[in-house]
């Protein structure tokens, strides 16, 4: 039960015990004079008086709960709470950063192409290659390979005496200006086949397990401000049961004090209404001021500024026609299979499970597919270098294997591992949650469903006790307190029927929302 139901109960009980004074009316009678004569020595003039009609006993919280056009319901609380919730917002956010990691893991293993343009500025060298034979000045004569002068080890061509034909020294020209164009494409092969396949899945099993805590969480709210309205109309139903008897209070209070001015009845009989108005009043000022918290959390929810709400939805439950609770244990099991924080903390394992197969392949060498295209001024793959734009080209396999991280692999595979051996428990602890929240909302429930059945009941008595003692009083059968005691049993009776069938559809939500059906 909620603590506002508490409260407002609590309230009620509160300013029973305060009125219900247990004592002989005769006790503390004063008399009306300063007559020294007892009131039984006395004749009461009741035939010559008679007390005016009080107010209907009727449940005025009944009226106080009537639907009216345009009204607040429980729906509209809940999808209000929703459209303004900051939380579901946040949770958003999260999916959207988990689609980031997807995006990023398919962007990781398309083949990197790489472009790059450049331009140098050389430093000036010499490019001498000493001798070089370029041609010979006697096309007819004999040449052969000898030593460029007599006692050289340099071999030069050379003519029948000896003497070197067509022989002199020349350089290549320096170039130091260079631009150069280069694209390089390299698809990581071994990745393909052995990593692309489970990155992808713990990115996705991520983002999936963001999405389903989003849903868990809307639903949450949902319930919780489905019950804060409920919660809400508990303290609408107690200012109106409390109004309704301080009305019946104060008319009773004045003719006791009519009645007290002619002798028929006593001084006590008076001071014990005057302390019931008190209480009352009391009473109203609380359950006015648990109406404005619950308004204020109801405007909080909704996530807009507090006001004055009307009731635009009809609570009354037939006592005949509550439903049945079900089987627990099939209950459970439902709940097993439904609650989606149950699945969002198992798509998270999923997904700890694919990252941590990712790391391990780290362990192994790695095989990529390379291709580079040239186009540069000079090319420095054409000998000898011109000042003009060449393209070359080349292509192939790379095997490397990193033993860095091969370590580092394992052991970031073993911190994987490690969260979701944690994350494994905590599925376990919530499981145990989950059977505990729904056995306490199914006891709650069926306690309801008595509740109703019973209240209306008491409901029904309390109100043919209060008119009996009513007429009785009129008639100078009854006393003060014989009333009091009946306003007081009527009171509360009027608040648990009420709280019965708002407990209800409290205790329907809570169940519905510890199984996991969608409200």
């Amino acid at each position: 039960m909620s603590s506002l139901a508490k409260l407002s109960i609590g309230t009620a009980v509160a300013v029973t015990l305060f009125i219900n004074v247990k004592g002989s009316a005769q006790t503390l009678a004063e008399p009306p004079s300063a007559s020294a004569e007892s009131p039984s020595d006395k004749e009461q003039p009741q035939s010559g008086f008679e007390l005016r009609e009080l107010p209907e006993s009727q449940l005025d919280s009944v009226q106080a709960l009537e639907p009216k056009p345009g009204g607040l319901t429980a729906d509209e609380v809940a999808a209000k709470a929703v459209k303004s919730s900051p939380t579901l917002r946040a949770r958003q956010a999260e999916i959207d950063a988990a689609q980031a990691k997807v995006d990023d893991a398919v962007a990781r293993f398309l083949p990197r192409l790489t472009l790059k343009a450049s331009y140098q500025r050389l430093s000036e060298v010499s490019s001498e290659l000493g001798g070089a034979i370029v041609g010979s000045s006697e096309p007819s004569a004999t040449i052969r390979i000898g030593p460029c002068s007599p006692g050289s080890t340099e071999q030069c061509a050379v003519n029948e005496s000896g003497i070197p034909i067509g022989a002199q020294e020349f350089e290549f020209p320096s170039l130091v200006n260079t631009y150069a164009l280069n694209a390089s494409l390299s698809l990581p092969l071994s990745d393909y086949l052995l990593r692309l396949s489970k990155s992808i899945a713990a990115t996705q099993e991520n983002r999936r397990a963001a999405e389903l805590q989003k849903e868990a969480v809307l639903r949450k709210i949902e319930s919780d401000a489905r019950i804060a309205y409920y919660n809400w109309l508990k303290t609408l139903a107690g200012c109106a049961v409390a109004q309704a008897s301080l009305e019946r209070f104060n008319a009773l209070l004045a003719d006791a004090r009519t009645a007290y001015d002619v002798g028929s009845t006593t001084k006590a009989d008076v001071l014990r209404l005057e302390a019931a108005v008190a209480g009352t009043q009391y009473a109203i000022i609380e359950t006015e001021t648990l109406r404005s918290v619950a308004e204020e959390q109801l405007a909080v929810f909704m996530g807009e500024p507090v006001k004055r709400y009307q009731v635009g939805e009809a609570v009354a439950v037939d006592a005949a026609g509550v439903e049945a609770t079900g089987e627990l244990k099939a209950l459970i099991a439902d709940a097993f299979r439904q609650r989606l924080e149950l699945e969002a903390l198992k798509a998270g394992g999923e997904s700890l499970r694919e990252g941590s197969g990712a790391l391990a392949i780290g362990r192994w060498p790695r095989l990529d597919a390379f291709g580079d295209v040239t186009y540069a001024n000079p090319n420095q793959r054409i000998f000898p270098q011109e000042e003009e734009w060449n393209a070359t080209w080349a292509v192939g396999l790379s095997l490397s294997w990193n033993i860095n991280d091969a370590f580092s692999g394992s052991a970031q595979s073993a911190e994987i591992d490690a969260l979701r051996a944690k994350l494994e428990a905590n599925l376990e602890e919530l499981e145990r949650g989950i059977k505990l929240e729904v056995t306490s909302a199914y006891m709650f429930l069926k306690k309801a469903r008595v509740a109703v059945e019973t209240s209306s009941r008491s409901s029904a008595a309390a109100k043919e006790a209060y008119r009996v003692a009513s007429d009785l009083y009129r008639v100078g059968r009854a006393t003060t307190t014989d009333l009091i005691s009946a306003e007081s049993e009527l009171v509360a009776a009027s608040i648990k029927e009420i709280n019965a069938a708002l407990d209800y559809h409290v205790a329907k939500i809570m169940l519905a929302h510890a199984v996991g059906k969608k409200l």
